[in-house]
């Protein structure tokens, strides 16, 4: 299996599989430019919410609540075509919201003993 992948990628195989490889080649290039608007929409979002890019993907892998949350609301509006500007203000009632308005939300009174 794997000699047939490594000669895949001989000139001879790329002849005779050319439109094949042509539309993988504009997929991927189209691909890659889809990854990095993405990647400048995170990171503008990030950066006028105050955070720095690096601690809140390494927050991110590490599972912390607020940085998983907040990335699926980026997430999510970058899906629905919304702006930067649109996304933050979003984001910031929704953070207000959650942090202030809900039962047992971040910002509310402990519970008496």
């Amino acid at each position: 299996m794997l000699h047939f992948l490594e000669s895949r990628y001989t000139p001879f195989a790329l002849t005779q599989s050319l439109p094949l490889y042509l539309a993988l080649s504009k997929t991927s290039s189209m691909g890659t430019y889809i990854e990095q608007h993405k990647s400048k929409y995170i990171s503008d979002i990030l950066q006028a919410l105050h955070h720095k890019v690096d601690t809140f993907m390494y927050n991110l892998v590490q599972y912390s609540p607020y940085e998983i949350i907040l990335y699926t609301w980026i997430n999510k509006l970058y899906t629905k075509g919304k702006t930067t500007d649109d996304a933050i203000q979003l984001i910031y009632k929704a953070r207000n919201i959650l942090l202030l308005n809900s039962q047992r939300g971040l910002c509310s009174s402990p519970d008496p003993l």
